[in-house]
């Protein structure tokens, strides 16, 4: 009874690990060797996944490229993982980015130049500021342009 219920709150086991787990179980010889050596390579890069998810990430400054989002918009993704992005968001003077609602918390760190949302609040390079989940927010707008960090969903 206990086992079911760990077995249903766990992920199921690839069919094929399964099959090697129990052909090395029921088999004094160790069963099929290339069974086996399928089972060996697939648990071998689930646990280098792992560990590769595990590990830190580094991106240098020349590291990733610019894509353009619209004109004189124009975004380098840093970094992505399970929806939520970090971005670098570059803005000409001019560009406006029309207003919205975040489905995430988006936090906004201006590093260059200004940004204005909505007619009041002018953010200026060394401000932050988190854009609520759910909450619409003003157009973004900026008249000498912005180079800003941007970490929300993607």
């Amino acid at each position: 009874m206990a086992s079911d219920r760990l077995r249903r709150r766990r992920r199921p086991l690839d069919p094929d690990v399964v099959a090697g787990l129990e052909a090395a179980l029921g088999t004094p010889a160790g069963g099929d060797p290339e069974l086996l050596a399928r089972v060996k390579a697939k648990l071998i890069a689930s646990i280098a996944e792992e560990r590769k998810q595990a590990s830190h990430v580094t991106l240098r400054a020349d590291d990733g490229r610019w894509e353009t989002l619209a004109p004189g918009l124009t975004r380098k993704l840093l970094y992505e993982r399970d929806g939520v992005v970090s971005a670098l968001l570059r803005l000409a003077p001019g560009v406006v980015v029309p207003g919205h609602v975040h489905p995430v918390d988006e936090e906004c760190l201006v590093l260059e130049g200004s940004l204005c949302i909505g007619a009041e609040l002018v953010l200026r390079a060394g401000d932050f500021h988190v854009g609520r989940r759910g909450v619409p927010h003003a157009d973004a707008s900026t008249t000498e342009g912005a180079l800003v960090y941007l970490r929300g969903a993607g």
